[in-house]
This record gives structure tokens, C-alpha cells and sequence, in this order.
């Protein structure tokens, strides 16, 4: 199920392909992906990002949990970025840094809900021990590690977050922070 963050399927506003079916519908898949990440690439030149996977100490049985808690760590790291810069008092008006993210189920063996997410303009201005307090402040009991990688070419990690556009029926989900409506207005 896609919300107000999910990326939009509208040609004025996105990717011109609907989501496939079916996992096994691997061409739609592939053309969904690249129709993506081809447009997350025009959104922002992902340059100063870092690709991060944030993981949980628990399985989640709702992903609606794993996106709270994905929402409330991107307001904690948009305000950390704006207090760096000098507009901690202005945070939620101004730009904030720009993030896809997508959620992914784990392998057989642990099945616990992980996000990937490539979070624009953040490299310079925040300490990776921030980042992780940022994620483990969510919810002590239930967020664990962060893994944090400065990515050599962002539209391979644009392309690799987009897969999993392809398998909503797979409970995928890509979303861009902040909302559509508000990049719309051109507002942050």
C-alpha cells in the first residue's frame, strides 16, 4: 500500500509504468526500476549523500510500524542537518535533505524488516555516531545498527532502492522524504 510519501505512477509526475503483479513479471520489474531510479536521478544530484541501512533489533509483524519509526528518524536527522547548518529554529520550514527509502523483508533466516535509504546533502555536516543516535532514539528497544556508506555512484544505489518499487506485492515500498505534495509546492 503506498501513502502520501510513496513515489507517484502519474506520467507528469514520475515513473510511466504501473507497478507489476507479480515478482515473477521480471521485465515490468526491471522497467519499473529503471523508470525510478531515471527519475529519482532528476530530482536532486545526490551529491554529499550516504547510503544507510537502518535495521531493527526485533521482527515487526505491520510495516506501518517500520515506516513510523523511518518517518520519526527522518525528522530527528532533518533537525540534527539543520542545527549543523545554523537553522535549528527553522528546520520544519526550511529545505530539508532529501531521502528515498525503501523498506525490504529479510532473508528466510531472520525475515526482520530493514530500510535502505540514500539521504541527500548530510555527508559533510553529520558524524555517523549522530546518525546512529538519530536511529536508535526512535525506539531503544526496538531500532538496532545503522550501516553508512558513501556511495561511489548514486545512481547505482538509486537503482538498487528502486527495485523493490517492482514488489509491492512482496510488500515493497519506495518513499521520498519530504513529501511529494510538499517538493510540489516547492516547498522542503
Amino acid at each position: 500500500m503506498m501513502s502520501q510519501y510513496s513515489l507517484p505512477l502519474k506520467q507528469s509526475q514520475g515513473p510511466k509504468v504501473a507497478p507489476c503483479l507479480s515478482p515473477h513479471d521480471r521485465v515490468r520489474c526491471k522497467q519499473l526500476q529503471a523508470e525510478y531510479a531515471e527519475w529519482l536521478s532528476s530530482v536532486s544530484s545526490w551529491e554529499n549523500s550516504l547510503f544507510l541501512t537502518l535495521t531493527f533489533k526485533k521482527s515487526l509483524h505491520r510495516p506501518d510500524r517500520a515506516w513510523e519509526a523511518s518517518e520519526i528518524f527522518y525528522d530527528k536527522l532533518s533537525y540534527q542537518w539543520a542545527k549543523a547548518n545554523g537553522k535549528a529554529n527553522k528546520w520544519k520550514r526550511e529545505v530539508r535533505p532529501l531521502q528515498v527509502t525503501c523498506l525490504e523483508r529479510g532473508t528466510n533466516f531472520t525475515e526482520r524488516f530493514h530500510f535502505h535509504t540514500l539521504t541527500d546533502k548530510i555527508a559533510e555536516d553529520l558524524p555517523y555516531e549522530l546518525i546512529q543516535r538519530c536511529w536508535t532514539s526512535v525506539d531503544p528497544r526496538l531500532c538496532g545498527r545503522v550501516d553508512i556508506e558513501r556511495p561511489r555512484a548514486s545512481k547505482r544505489v538509486l537503482g538498487y532502492i528502486s527495485k523493490w518499487a517492482g514488489y509491492i506485492v512482496k510488500d515493497g515500498d519506495v518513499r521520498l522524504y519530504p513529501s511529494m505534495s510538499r517538493l510540489q509546492r516547492g516547498e522542503g
